[in-house]
């Protein structure tokens, strides 16, 4: 039998929309969240003048930089898969 009704249509382009904000919603969160903390940091080393706060904030700032990036390189690819099916 040929199914005449267009409702699954419909769910799944709701379900769509739900995963495009989903990873709308993740990747501003670690574009403005994560980047603009870090520097905000550096900004506020900098502010100082003072090279060894600034030199080891900069430390500090290439450890962190380097776990969250790290953990996105993890997670995107197993969050875009989960998102894919």
């Amino acid at each position: 039998m040929i199914r005449t009704d267009m409702t699954f249509l419909q769910i799944d382009s709701n379900l769509a929309i739900v995963a495009q904000g989903a990873i709308l919603i993740g990747v501003l969160g670690v574009l403005l969240g994560t980047g603009a903390g870090i520097a905000f940091f550096m900004l506020m080393a900098h502010r100082t003048k003072d090279a060894a706060v600034i030199a080891h904030t900069a430390g500090v700032v290439v450890i962190a930089d380097t776990l969250f990036t790290a953990t996105a390189v993890v997670a995107q690819p197993i969050t875009g898969l989960s998102l894919a099916l």
